[in-house]
């Protein structure tokens, strides 16, 4: 019986590497204090601006304004850098995850291919029990995996909107339409 629930894990861990490779780059990436910083002067200039009449004091509110364009173009430049390291920790990560966990399966498949997973009758798995049996004996480990692997996919798509990990993306800011 631990076989069987080892590899049903082992199916659904397939559906949650994506999962798990946000995760790890949610924990492995911070923001630095001059991000943090021009977060902060960019929503004070903002305040600023809004403070400020357009129509009476022009030459102040423009001086504002060039301000808060040099801020967000420090900003995005920040972000572009973030974004390629972001790409490159979530890349790395799903890259060993997946490697990981294809190993083991190809160690379970090369050394349980001929043991059968489950004893259940035929008539269980009826249309597709020819394929699903293991020399009419059970349940093989391949199509397990399979179905494993499918029903993680089913259970992350239905739990993902509950239970988004939030992941800090760096975008560059949108530039204002004139």
């Amino acid at each position: 019986m631990l076989y069987f629930w080892f590899v049903t894990l082992c199916g659904l861990f397939y559906a949650f590497v994506p999962s798990i490779a946000r995760w790890i780059v949610h924990k492995l990436f911070n923001e630095s204090d001059q991000e943090v910083n021009l977060k902060k002067e960019l929503r004070n200039l903002i305040k600023e601006r809004s403070s400020v009449n357009p129509v009476e004091t022009f030459a102040v509110y423009a001086r504002i304004n060039r301000k808060i364009d040099r801020v967000r173009e420090r900003l995005g430049e920040i972000n572009q850098d973030n974004f390629k390291y972001i790409y490159k920790i979530r890349l790395i990560a799903t890259v060993i995850l997946y490697g990981l966990i294809s190993l083991v399966n190809f160690y379970l498949i090369w050394n349980y291919r001929t043991v059968p997973l489950l004893k259940v009758p035929s008539n269980w798995l009826d249309p597709f029990g020819k394929l699903a049996l293991q020399n009419d004996t059970g349940l093989g480990l391949i199509p397990w995996l399979v179905i494993s692997a499918s029903m993680g996919r089913v259970v992350m798509h239905i739990f993902k909107k509950d239970t988004a990990i939030p992941q800090k993306e760096a975008t560059a800011p949108k530039a204002e339409a004139s």
